[in-house]
């Protein structure tokens, strides 16, 4: 009994430690994905109107891939620094990005759209 509390113990303080690295300290983020893929998001800037909002990259590839296969899953989301703090599962050592053209064009076509009145910012990892 003694070890399972230990164990638990543990678990919850290497989740809470995990929890609590600070997002700028890597640019890229996995994140949950497809069984046989790994998916991230690479972080690209904070919103200058909104220090609450980061805008990133949503990309992915099989885990047997070379690492140079990358899809992108959404090219630009908007999401509060809170969400994408609970979204993370654990920063990634490759420190490479991808090209930013589907990004910059994402990001573009957003400010278009929130000049607009239609922002839309995800609040949550669903």
């Amino acid at each position: 009994m003694l070890r399972i509390l230990i164990l638990i113990t543990l678990v919850t303080v290497g989740e809470l430690a995990a929890e609590q690295i600070p997002l700028s300290s890597a640019k890229n983020w996995e994140v949950r994905g497809a069984a046989g893929k790994i998916t991230w998001v690479e972080l690209h800037n904070i919103d200058p109107s909104d220090s609450a909002v980061i805008h990133v990259e949503v990309l992915s590839r099989k885990k047997t891939d070379d690492p140079s296969e990358v899809k992108h899953l959404q090219a630009h989301v908007a999401i509060t620094v809170e969400a994408l703090q609970r979204s993370v599962v654990r920063p990634l050592r490759d420190k490479r990005g991808v090209y930013p053209e589907s990004f910059d064009y994402g990001y573009k076509h957003w400010k278009e759209e929130d000049a607009a009145g239609k922002r839309v910012v995800c609040t949550t990892r669903e």
